[in-house]
């Protein structure tokens, strides 16, 4: 993930103050407005872009420990895995593992030990 920084406000995901964990993923510094959307499998949130203002993201939590939404079933891999090796999501991660035939499988096992992943 491309983390985006306009007027202070970066991309990515925040806690808002009920809780709920939503992706900021469009900045509009002349609007100053952020778009967003929580996760698309939240019942009660469902999956559609919604926009906030810069002033409504100051009273919600940077959350730069996530990578993905807390409850995905296939979460999103740190961003190296998709830039080195195009690698996007831990099911992606455990093909190749569990394939042996990646070229680059040693780097790959190695990049897993270092960020203690559990695959």
């Amino acid at each position: 993930m491309t983390t985006i920084s306009v007027g202070g406000v970066s991309s990515g995901y925040y806690e808002t103050p009920t809780g709920k964990v939503a992706y900021v993923y469009g900045i509009d510094g002349k609007r100053k407005t952020v778009t967003y959307m929580f996760d698309r499998r939240c019942i009660e949130e469902p999956y559609r872009s919604r926009s906030a203002t810069f002033e409504e993201l100051k009273r919600w939590k940077l959350r730069s420990d996530l990578k993905d939404f807390p409850n995905a079933t296939d979460p999103r891999l740190p961003y190296v895995f998709d830039l080195l090796w195009d690698i996007k999501y831990t099911s992606d991660l455990m093909c190749v593992l569990q394939s042996s035939t990646h070229p680059d499988l040693e780097s790959i096992k190695r990049k897993v030990a270092e960020l203690k992943l559990k695959v």
